[in-house]
């Protein structure tokens, strides 16, 4: 029986997942993280909204992860 090409996609989509969450785990990020601190050092002097926006993620979902790479000293904010 031949694989429907969804589910090879699907099966590609977790294994690539799966690899690059085992790369995370030994730099101490989470879910999440990589994607803003991308954001953060491509772009000095950004406000959280814009952060939110460019990652497709709430305002509060932002300052949770920022509060978290502030406390593992990744980022330094300022108010």
């Amino acid at each position: 029986m031949k694989t429907p090409f969804y589910l090879m996609v699907f099966k590609t989509f977790h294994a690539q997942r799966n690899q690059i969450r085992k790369d995370m785990e030994s730099y101490e990020l989470s879910p999440g993280q990589p994607k803003v601190l991308r954001y953060v050092l491509g772009n000095e002097n950004c406000m959280l909204k814009d952060i939110a926006e460019a990652c497709d993620v709430e305002c509060a979902t932002v300052s949770r992860i920022l509060t978290s790479l502030e406390e593992k000293k990744n980022v330094d904010t300022y108010n």
